[in-house]
């Protein structure tokens, strides 16, 4: 999608929400982004394998180890692996 066309959706979508209170656009606002599965996750760099010279050398692996209340996920590229196992700790 073009630039443009990002702002011609995002003010048609800022037009009918005009004349709503700021408490009901918050609240329409957390409702739509709850729904993404990483909503509220921490991410944290991770790898396989050890470098060679310690964590903190440039890794090749591109990991990401998504931390939020629900879940711990592991993403690598297109694929994710996550828990939704609950413990209590």
């Amino acid at each position: 999608m073009r630039p443009a066309d990002w702002e011609d959706r995002i003010l048609q979508e800022h037009k009918k929400l005009r004349n709503k209170p700021q408490m009901i656009c918050q609240l329409l606002y957390l409702q739509f982004v709850r729904q993404f599965p990483f909503y509220g996750a921490t991410y944290f760099t991770a790898c396989f394998n050890l470098p060679p010279r310690g964590f903190f050398e440039y890794r090749d692996e591109n990991i990401l180890l998504a931390v939020s209340a629900d879940s711990i996920s592991l993403i690598h590229g297109d694929q994710v692996v996550r828990t939704d196992d609950k413990h209590d700790f």
